[in-house]
């Protein structure tokens, strides 16, 4: 559609300053005194869209910004990312080479519209930074350090030099970033623009180690990886357990394994070919060389880690002895560290031992309980240590070892075992080591057959440590607990050491996979391929094998995750208006064929306004996008759009996965002529079988097509199409908006209007004329001012001045407390105001239910906003409804309009607590006197339950059955 191209060259040029960043380039700290990094926020290195759609989006508006722009939390919906920013907010990236530590001051220059939309927070490496959260910025552009509430001005600690990543989240969607600068000078405060922007430099160094620098525990064969710097065309890989030796080799060297200098190649890993020793620290080094002809050598920084030891300790041991000599010198003293320092040197106080009580004529002893079976390694022992041990000598001598795997069967290790005496005084250490040759045990008990000094019937000890043998699989991927996990996902896993081969449990009942009731899978590798349904919860454990060994299986944990609840066929967020033929175009009706060649077909797929995005970027489902679908069947008989399957990225078997529907979502208007919504699959038809008045309605409404009805191949899905085709003889024309196109594992749920009854109704002003309540309870308004009655959606409406006009209820506090309540109306205006609210103006105790763009219910202390409905200052008639449940805060509150669920996801977790000192007012706010509603409004009701969404329906004139969405 060459008529496009042409009119949206220039806004290709705008677009194209969003991304007119370094990508790939760090930015210099610079080595004066005042440390400075000074980054223009839209010259970021990457960023993250939130789970929920919000997005930091290029701005040019307000003037008055630093650089090219700024950059906005998008969209401005009122609502903030909550307490889990890290996960749930929409984040900014810049890499930084920080060439000094300590802790640096961060400034922020933005601007905010309100102080709804005034914060964010800022991390480090991916991680929340405890004294950079809830940043502010002014009113207009300008500079602060402050937070939120907060006496400690912003700041992040630098523990180490190189590259880190510092990561900007929204707290509050609205709020504008234009620039950031870091100073380790706590004198220094920018002002006007602010310095200029750093350097930046390409990371012609090689980054990203694995293992990570510094990592512990890393298994004894490993393979090196890392992110190749941008210039290498090859690598030296240098390895050893010098620091040193590794930090001076030269490629110069002997090269190959048991040498330093190991290889020059091209791959960006390197699998060590020795086993490493238990306990080593490795040193490794990556050099990047340079292409031809050349051949720069880019030296690399000197990484290291840590292999696993030979057997880590065992934690959350219960201990319980034969006696105790007092209360605080029980058995658990043995196993909770008390009394040993930093390293592991134990004191002579009392109250960190356990001794056996004098009085207990029987045999000393302490057993020790495992959370599970272990295979035993080692035992340390610290005797018992108190001052006059050396005179009385109360430290076990003699003792024998029992160990058990189910406290009842127990086997005796070796013979008589003697503990070595402890010192009687501070700074000991264990003394005593005794060889568990690898038994499995999930009890160990330890009787005292003597103590060392032969005076007094007790004995002793200061601290028992277990060593094990990690036999177990461990280190699961996805972690346990993960969530949305993709469908098409690798398990792995850490085998545990022994292991020749692992079986594989897995299944969707947790007590099947206890018990081994699940088909299992046995792998020599440490990953499984698994097949996967949507919205799934798995639970899978890993038992290791190894026939020589004895046991010859050790039985694993369980773990769980759940998959992604939905395959996404297509959002409409990947399309562009870079013209046909140039680099990073992606044309929607490139991809969906639309009826511009096609004159039997009335459709046009996407804006055709000369200068103006094809996409619709104001009005969306999810994302930042949706695409309009214009349909004229006024002359031909349908308008469609039809694609390729192949070019959505979705891949051709719908099949797999427990897929059962396809869903789509779509957007009305109310002037759109009522023509028959189809979806074709593979060339089968499947008609729209709700109200076809639907397409009138502005909101987004789910449609679930049952994938088995349309009798296609779904292992083999070629085509795709939607259309719109005449009812009978009569065509017409309209748009609607589509987005939302995606695979569920769901069955159909469908709500059903039903018709409400006379229950919890505690008010309802019909305005047929008057201002009186028909529910039955006489809480008749008054009008004041001047109102008038006019024609309303059914029978008359009151028409309000937006000047003084509104309705008292004259003795009618509203509901109260935090009890359920619903609120509904009919309204048509063309501005924001007030529609219902009573309370009082503090804290949680107001309710106040009005248009603000959208539909808004708010307390004193948080609001909701409906940013998924439509802005219902169209002078339309629009149904309206809030819904809250009884003890319910704000982010439960459910907002509808026309039937339609508009809720977006918020978190304000205060609870409504609403207060009864004013009267419900219709068409004003009360506690302030103002926000008058300019419009008409109609058949009001106020009842005390939460309404159903049925029930919400039936209220808004819904009849017909429609999808509930998900």
């Amino acid at each position: 559609m060459s008529k496009k191209l042409i009119c949206l060259v220039p806004f290709v040029f705008v677009l194209g300053l969003v991304t007119g960043t370094a990508y790939g380039q760090f930015f210099m700290q610079d080595t004066g005194p005042d440390g400075i990094v000074s980054m223009e926020a839209e010259n970021f290195n990457s960023k993250m869209t939130a789970p929920d759609g919000h997005e930091w989006q290029f701005i040019t508006m307000p003037t008055g910004f630093s650089g090219t722009g700024a950059m906005a939390a998008l969209p401005n919906s009122s609502s903030g990312a909550g307490a889990d920013y890290v996960h749930n907010g929409c984040r900014l990236d810049f890499e930084i080479n920080f060439t000094q530590t300590g802790t640096h001051y961060l400034w922020v220059r933005g601007s905010a519209d309100s102080g709804n939309d005034d914060t964010c927070h800022a991390g480090l490496d991916g991680e929340a930074a405890p004294l950079a959260n809830q940043m502010s910025v002014p009113g207009s552009w300008g500079w602060r350090n402050s937070r939120y509430q907060m006496p400690e001005r912003t700041q992040i600690d630098i523990t180490t030099p190189g590259l880190h990543v510092l990561n900007i989240w929204y707290r509050e969607d609205g709020v504008r970033v234009d620039k950031l600068v870091l100073t380790t000078n706590p004198d220094y405060a920018p002002t006007d623009l602010g310095p200029p922007e750093s350097s930046r430099q390409q990371p012609v160094k090689a980054r990203g180690p694995y293992p990570f620098d510094g990592a512990t525990a890393v298994p004894r064969n490993i393979v090196l990886t890392w992110t190749p710097g941008e210039l290498a065309s090859r690598h030296d890989v240098y390895f050893g357990t010098s620091f040193d030796d590794v930090n001076s080799a030269a490629n110069l060297e002997p090269m190959g394994p048991g040498n330093v200098y190991r290889a020059r190649q091209n791959a960006d890993s390197y699998a060590v070919p020795e086993t490493l020793a238990f306990g080593q620290t490795y040193y490794w080094r990556i050099d990047e060389v340079g292409a031809a002809p050349d051949y720069t050598l880019f030296k690399g920084n000197i990484w290291s880690f840590t292999v696993e030891p030979i057997a880590y300790p065992i934690e959350n041991i219960t201990a319980t002895a034969s006696s105790a000599n007092k209360a605080d010198e029980g058995p658990e003293n043995t196993v909770n560290g008390s009394g040993l320092d930093d390293d592991d040197l134990h004191c002579s106080e009392n109250a960190s031992m356990w001794l056996s009580n004098i009085a207990d004529p029987n045999v000393a002893w302490i057993q020790y309980e495992f959370e599970r079976p272990y295979k035993l390694h080692q035992m340390l022992v610290w005797n018992y240590n108190n001052s006059v041990e050396i005179i009385v000598g109360f430290s076990v001598r003699e003792a024998t070892i029992e160990y058990s795997v189910d406290g009842t069967n127990w086997t005796v290790l070796g013979t008589t075992h003697e503990f070595a005496r402890g010192h009687g005084s501070a700074g000991y250490a264990p003394n005593t080591t005794v060889d568990l040759g690898g038994v499995a045990a999930r009890y160990v008990k330890i009787t005292a057959k003597s103590n060392w000094g032969g005076i007094v019937n007790q004995c002793g000890l200061s601290e028992i440590r277990f060593l094990y043998v990690p036999v177990l699989a461990g280190e699961p991927s996805p972690d346990s607990g993960a969530t949305d996990i993709d469908v098409d996902a690798i398990l792995s896993f850490r085998a545990g050491r022994e292991s020749a081969k692992h079986d594989v449990y897995l299944g969707t009942d947790e007590q099947s996979v206890i018990d081994g009731n699940v088909p299992v899978a046995t792998m020599t590798e440490t990953s499984y391929v698994p097949s996967l349904d949507l919205a799934g919860t798995y639970y899978w454990r890993i038992d290791e094998v190894n026939d020589a060994e004895i046991p010859t299986t050790w039985r694993g944990n369980i773990w769980n995750f759940s998959t992604q609840e939905y395959l996404v066929v297509d959002d409409f967020e990947s399309y562009n208006d870079i013209p046909a033929g140039e680099e990073g175009s992606n044309l929607v009706y490139g991809t969906w064929a639309d009826g511009y060649e096609n004159p039997a077909n009335g459709s046009t797929v996407g804006y055709n306004e000369p200068f103006q995005p094809t996409m619709e970027t104001s009005i969306f489902y999810d994302g930042q996008r949706s695409v309009p679908f214009f349909y004229d069947n006024t002359v031909v008989a349908y308008s469609e759009v039809t694609t390729n399957v192949a070019d959505l990225g979705i891949g051709q078997d719908w099949a797999s996965h427990g897929v059962k529907a396809m869903t789509l979502r779509f957007y009305g208007d109310p002037n759109n002529a009522l023509q028959q919504m189809y979806v074709k699959i593979n060339g089968s038809a499947v008609t729209y079988d709700g109200d076809v008045e639907n397409m009138r309605l502005k909101g987004w409404q789910m449609w679930y097509i049952d994938l088995a009805s349309t009798g296609v191949n779904l292992s083999n899905v070629t085509e795709l199409a939607v259309g719109l085709e005449r009812i009978g003889t009569v065509g017409g024309r309209g748009m609607v908006l589509l987005d939302g196109m995606r695979l569920y594992s769901y069955d159909r749920q469908l709500i059903t209007p039903v018709d409400l009854g006379a229950v919890g109704l505690q008010a309802h002003y019909e305005f047929e004329g008057n201002t009186n309540d028909s529910s039955g309870n006489a809480r008749n308004g008054t009008a004041m001012g001047s109102p008038v009655f006019v024609a309303g959606k059914a029978g008359q409406a009151i028409s309000f001045n937006g000047i003084n006009d509104y309705v008292n209820i004259d003795g009618y506090k509203g509901i109260s407390g935090a009890q359920a309540f619903t609120v509904a109306a009919w309204i048509k205006t063309g501005a924001d105001g007030e529609i219902i609210t009573w309370g009082t103006n503090a804290g949680t105790q107001r309710l106040s239910f009005r248009v603000d763009t959208v539909i808004r219910v708010e307390h004193g202390s948080g609001n909701v906003r409906g940013t998924h409905g439509p802005d219902l200052r169209d002078n339309q008639w629009h149904h309206v409804a809030a819904v809250a449940a009884e003890n319910s805060p704000i982010e439960d509150v459910l907002l509808y309009v026309d039937g339609i669920d508009v809720t977006p996801f918020v978190q304000d977790p205060d609870v409504f607590n609403l207060g009864s000192d004013t009267d419900v007012s219709i068409g004003r706010r009360a506690t302030h006197d103002d926000r008058y509603f300019n419009g008409q409004i109609d058949d009001v009701h106020i009842y005390d339950y939460a309404l159903s969404p049925a029930e919400v329906a039936s209220l808004a004139g819904r009849t017909k059955p429609f999808d509930k969405p998900f």
